[in-house]
């Protein structure tokens, strides 16, 4: 994973940071912290997958919990190396059906194609980092209408990574679009928490 690699080097560079992925986004930040927990103050799961280790994303989305994922329902896939495309007709539906016409038509613009690759990708830990990456604070921003990781999924997930607090916001799958003060808000009250 490019971010991993990438994100690691920042990471190792500056100040112990907390780490934000939103949707497929947690995947990421939770093998970055993995490579480097020790430059981690906590993890923020943003309607994100939320993997343990040994999990990859292709793991998540085959609970039932993640049944009603309307991203899974709708995704393209196609060429070599695969990449998994949303319509411009299904994506409001499944990422953006609590913002306004106009954010969904934004949201849509800035979309493109997702490799499939990092859907096979599983979190590992190496033996010398387990104890301080067991040891990471998690939080989890969950979104109550959110159509491409069910809030039953999320549930799931956030408990299972002992996630601490958990803020819920009443929206989709986007909430940097739809609820963007209220998200700013709860990763605000969630900074203020861990980082002091």
């Amino acid at each position: 994973m490019l971010f991993v690699d990438v994100g690691g080097d920042v990471l190792a560079q500056g100040d112990p940071a907390v780490l934000v992925g939103h949707s497929m986004g947690g995947i990421a930040v939770t093998q970055a912290a993995a490579r480097c927990p020790e430059q981690i103050v906590a993890l923020v799961y943003v309607a994100a997958f939320a993997p343990g280790e040994g999990q990859s994303l292709a793991d998540l989305v085959s609970y039932p919990e993640a049944a009603d994922d309307q991203v899974q329902a709708n995704l393209v896939v196609s060429g070599d190396p695969p990449v998994g495309t949303l319509s411009p007709e299904a994506a409001p539906s499944a990422l953006f059906n609590c913002s306004t016409p106009e954010q969904a038509a934004w949201g849509v613009k800035i979309m493109g194609p997702q490799a499939i690759a990092p859907f096979e990708h599983r979190v590992s830990v190496p033996e010398d980092r387990r104890a301080a990456f067991e040891r990471l604070p998690r939080a989890y921003v969950s979104c109550a209408q959110d159509r491409a990781i069910p809030p039953a999924m999320q549930r799931r997930m956030l408990t299972d990574a002992g996630c601490e607090p958990v803020i819920e916001l009443d929206t989709d799958h986007s909430p940097w679009i739809s609820r963007t003060e209220d998200l700013v808000q709860a990763l605000d009250r969630i900074v203020a928490g861990p980082a002091r």
